[in-house]
């Protein structure tokens, strides 16, 4: 029997419930070459990976012998060779390590510097009550070599920073497979931490998949995989997307597996302890307090869902957010031109990341001045808001028809100073958003 097409990989591995990073880097492992050696690991902290037989025993042919057949020996062999770099191992991370792992890839490096809390059981792959307390990448790797004994796992229970960015992304400690990381996925929820390794892969040009949040969906048929660019209706692809432009990165270059559903919950908040010692309670300093209520199927689900049957969804999201932000473009070169007549000329620092940015992030989808919601019936304009300073994204509101007119007329007079001195001190925190600051 004629082994698959690597064509058919991803739907195949799809239905197979490798979800969607999993079929990904199949396809790719698939369609390569093993790779020349160019770097090895440098020196890390880190246990050494579990040692393993180089001949699949008879064992471990019969546990893989379904994927064997189904994609052949010589594809099967590939992927049994392939390293694969997951870091982040909560709900995402943990089923992406798993069924990677089930699926025959022998060589893992499982990057978490947290440990597993009682909370996150409810989307966690493999941890249970007794490993609560305990190192995130242990207990996976723990679990996993119960699963194949035969798997050369790394754990490193380290926090990945732009700092240790090239050790962290160096080639595997054990030279029988490949040098480079075949695919990196990026399960991390933390935007800094996230823009740190997507401009690292970027930089090195390694192969990455980015998940967005999965925390506050619940419809797996909006689940996606596009680029980074096209990403519509997420909060933390907007804030990835400016950060990497920020850093001269190409989003459009970066695989994104993400939710377009409206988001049904908001972050809890902080309760009276938290809020009188809000440094006390975060596990890193600069790092998110408070939480989002996660369904725990949906992070299983950024795994195991395919993009087929959502293609012509996505595709008409995509055009959608494109033709509003296109309208506010047009906004924007309307008062260059309103500027350039008053004989205020200056260099337009806006495109259409900072508009998706400003609409979504600073604004969120509201009248700066009276907290109308955009899409009702009163139009909405962006606009200058002081006419001293140059119009770029630390100086950009937007305005209802009327408060427009008002603007015209007045200036930022014609609002009371309290309105004035919220807007300003808004503006000010969209400056700290900044990441070489």
């Amino acid at each position: 029997m004629k082994a698959p097409s690597s064509l058919t990989f991803v739907q195949a591995a799809a239905v197979f419930s490798l979800g969607v990073a999993t079929a990904a880097v199949g396809q790719y492992l698939l369609t390569q070459q093993p790779s020349k050696p160019q770097r090895q690991a440098q020196a890390l902290p880190i246990a050494a990976p579990s040692s393993s037989p180089v001949e699949v025993d008879a064992l471990s042919a019969e546990q893989f012998s379904r994927i064997c057949s189904f994609f052949g020996e010589e594809g099967f062999d590939k992927i049994q060779h392939a390293f694969v770099i997951v870091i982040g191992l909560g709900g995402v991370g943990s089923h992406a390590a798993h069924m990677l792992a089930r699926s025959g890839v022998r060589h893992l490096r499982l990057i978490d510097f947290d440990n597993v809390t009682l909370s996150s059981l409810n989307r966690h792959a493999v941890a249970t009550r007794a490993d609560v307390g305990l190192s995130k990448a242990q207990v996976l790797k723990q679990h996993l070599l119960e699963i194949v004994p035969q798997a050369n796992i790394e754990a490193l229970p380290v926090m990945f920073e732009e700092a240790v960015a090239d050790q962290l992304l160096a080639g595997p400690l054990v030279s029988l497979y490949d040098s480079n990381p075949a695919y990196i996925l990026d399960c991390i929820d933390d935007v800094t931490t996230k823009v740190a390794l997507l401009a690292a892969a970027s930089a090195n040009g390694l192969k990455v998949i980015t998940a967005t949040s999965a925390g506050g969906k619940a419809d797996p048929t909006r689940i996606h995989i596009g680029s980074l660019q096209d990403s519509v209706r997420d909060n933390l692809a907007t804030k990835i997307r400016y950060f990497l432009k920020k850093k001269n990165v190409d989003a459009s270059t970066i695989t994104t597996v993400y939710s377009s559903e409206k988001s049904r919950c908001k972050l809890l908040p902080l309760d009276a302890d938290q809020v009188d010692n809000p440094n006390q309670f975060g596990n890193v300093e600069n790092f998110r307090i408070r939480v989002i209520p996660v369904l725990g199927t949906m992070p299983t689900s950024f795994m195991k869902s395919f993009m087929h049957a959502e293609e012509d969804r996505w595709n008409q999201l995509t055009r959608e957010l494109t033709m509003y932000v296109h309208a506010f473009s047009q906004n924007v070169d309307f008062y260059c031109r309103f500027d350039t007549n008053l004989g205020r000329r200056s260099k337009i620092a806006v495109d259409k990341d900072d508009m998706d940015f400003l609409y979504q992030e600073v604004w969120k989808a509201r009248s700066s001045v009276s907290g109308i919601r955009c899409g009702g019936f009163d139009r909405m304009f962006m606009s200058r808001w002081r006419y001293e300073l140059p119009l770029s994204p630390g100086n950009i509101v937007i305005l209802t028809t009327k408060e427009l007119a008002i603007m015209d007329d007045k200036g930022i007079e014609g609002f009371g100073a309290d309105v004035v001195a919220r807007i300003d001190a808004r503006l000010q925190s969209f400056g700290s958003w900044d990441v070489d600051a």
